[in-house]
């Protein structure tokens, strides 16, 4: 009992008023209970029984704190308190019967209503922090530790008090387990106020243009503190909620959910994700997780960059993808990559694993078109020297080319100089190839013809729908909603030929014939417009369509076997959709054969 080899289990054994171990005894003359008679198990025993020699140490301690709080910043330091039990007259001595007493006449201050704090951490006083600050302090007389860093017992103030009491009663938390400011904020699953996101939220909601909203925000903030806060005291809680409620609307962007469903239903689960954490595990928490699965979503879509093989079309000089056309062909011997991503540890693999995998035997060259990489780290440029010595050894030149001068920096400090130094690192493909011999007309894979052609010839080649090439998937939609546009400018100008040929800027031969194709479904719609008959207004139609297709043929006659086949499936969809129009454009047909 005077030795200090279980102070911990002392003030654990006085919190609960349960001996054990080293404090219990099977003598009743010896027993701890029977020493502490009168106030064992009895509440405020200093009160019922001051005579007891307990009851006064529990006083002079209780006048100790007391004196902390009102005078010392509302706190009293834990050596304090012992340093005056270990003088006269009481005497106690580094040992675990004053362990057990600290802990006894302290109970009251562990059970939750008071904190602790050593300067630096503030947080609630419970029994297992009791016993470490006592046996720290005990400990430190036997050995002194200059490192020591006194504790405190803490007082709430008179704000934080009313803070934790109104916090309890709006989020129905008991108000013993708001013991300080943190804990109850951490209680309530809140993050510090500050009021950004209601403000934003507001703003945006009643339409604030600028600075000037939060400024009338503030006044009317301190307005409501100086003279509103009696009245909102009698309001019911639903009633405040409802009110939060409404000014959040606006932060609550389903909206975006909806949008983010279509788009990418990876942002969606993440938006999802995110919402669900703010809801459950509070706000901090819930950004927390936005902030990880964002990240992760972003190193996973970085680890499968867009990458593609080029190769370039009959008579043209450009790089293009060859998965664009089957008319677009790679030069005999030469791999040309294209990486679109910055190359590092998540993504090096893809590279080399890409390149490897589309060698043949006579592939003379690796060209990587680089005008994407913005940047590399020693994980790349590990991957990249790898590449370089593999390609080596089989009688294969790699290239770096088309990047920006930043990432030659970048190459040189991450110890690839040496590739600049031997040619490897090329401004563009075409030197990169002239490096190799190889000019232009390039040879093409299978022989393909590849001599210079004509720039009408070019252009023939390079011709692409513009609709299509505009709005890809949506280009029937498109050019339904360009056509509508027009028949109700027709109501105003009566101006036939203006929908004829449609105001899409540039529009080639194939978008012309399909705009005629549109227009041939709404042909009874223009009829009423317009005030000709049906017959003259299809003739119209069809006499445009001859004119396109002579066009096509006198100019471009490689693409005429084309637009016949495009004709046919139009007609097709024409049948399926209006077949009263098609009848009359199959006659029309047929009379201009006999004529």
């Amino acid at each position: 009992m005077y030795t200090p080899s279980s102070l911990k289990q002392g003030v654990e054994c006085a919190f609960n008023e349960k001996t054990s171990g080293t404090f219990q005894s099977g003598n009743p003359t010896t027993k701890l209970e029977t020493a502490l008679d009168g106030a064992w198990k009895v509440p405020e025993y200093w009160i019922s029984n001051p005579h007891l020699l307990i009851s006064k140490i529990k006083v002079c301690v209780d006048r100790i704190i007391n004196d902390g709080f009102q005078n010392g910043g509302g706190r009293v330091s834990i050596k304090k308190i012992y340093d005056v039990l270990k003088a006269a007259p009481y005497g106690f001595m580094s040992c675990n019967l004053s362990a057990f007493i600290l802990g006894f006449v302290l109970k009251e201050y562990a059970s939750g209503t008071y904190s602790w704090s050593d300067g630096l951490t503030n947080d609630v006083l419970n029994v297992n922090k009791l016993k470490e600050m006592i046996d720290e302090v005990i400990r430190l007389e036997i050995t002194p530790n200059p490192r020591y860093k006194d504790k405190y017992i803490v007082a709430l103030t008179p704000a934080e008090k009313a803070f934790n009491e109104i916090t309890s009663v709006a989020f129905g938390i008991p108000l013993n387990m708001c013991t300080s400011v943190p804990n109850t904020r951490e209680r309530t699953g809140c993050c510090p106020i500050n009021g950004s996101v209601s403000r934003t939220a507001m703003s945006e909601q009643y339409e604030g243009k600028t600075q000037l909203t939060g400024l009338v925000a503030g006044v009317s903030m301190i307005a409501v503190l100086l003279f509103c806060t009696g009245f909102i005291g009698y309001l019911p809680v639903p009633v405040l909620t409802a009110i939060v409620i409404s000014a959040l609307m606006g932060a609550t962007e389903f909206h975006l959910a909806k949008r983010l469903w279509k788009v990418s239903r990876t942002e969606f689960f993440i938006f999802v994700g995110a919402f669900f954490g703010v809801l459950i595990l509070g706000t901090i928490n819930g950004v927390l997780i936005g902030i990880i699965l964002s990240f992760a979503e972003m190193i996973i879509r970085s680890a499968k960059p867009a990458t593609c093989f080029l190769g370039v079309q009959p008579g043209h000089s450009h790089f293009r993808d060859i998965r664009e056309s089957t008319n677009i062909h790679e030069i005999d011997g030469v791999i040309i990559y294209r990486f679109s991503s910055s190359l590092f540890f998540a993504n090096a693999k893809v590279l080399v694993r890409d390149i490897e995998d589309h060698l043949k035997h006579d592939t003379k060259a690796v060209i990587i078109d680089a005008g994407a990489i913005g940047s590399i780290d020693i994980t790349g440029a590990d991957s990249i020297e790898s590449l370089y010595r593999s390609l080596k050894q089989k009688g294969v030149k790699l290239y770096i080319t088309e990047q920006i001068a930043e990432l030659n920096e970048q190459l040189r400090k991450l110890g690839l100089g040496y590739l600049i130094e031997q040619g490897c690192v090329r401004r563009t493909i075409h030197i990169a190839l002239k490096d190799m011999g190889i000019n232009r007309p390039y040879p093409l894979e299978g022989g393909v013809d590849n001599e210079e052609r004509s720039a009408s010839r070019k252009r023939a080649d390079n011709r692409v729908q513009e609709f299509v090439w505009a709005f890809g998937a949506e280009s029937e939609e498109q050019i339904e909603k360009q056509i509508k546009l027009q028949i109700e400018q027709l109501k105003k100008t009566k101006d036939i030929e203006e929908i004829m040929h449609g105001r899409w800027a540039h529009m080639d031969e194939f978008d012309q014939d399909e705009w005629l194709e549109h227009l041939e479904e709404h042909l009874k719609e223009i009829v009423n417009i317009s005030g000709k008959d049906v017959h003259t207004l299809a003739a119209d139609i069809e006499m445009h369509r001859r004119e396109v297709h002579e066009r096509i043929a006198r100019e471009h006659p490689e693409l005429a076997e084309r637009f016949a086949q495009r004709r046919h499936l139009l007609d097709k969809h024409l049948k399926e959709r209006r077949p009263e129009v098609y009848r009359i454009i199959v006659q029309l047909r047929e009379d201009n054969k006999h004529k």
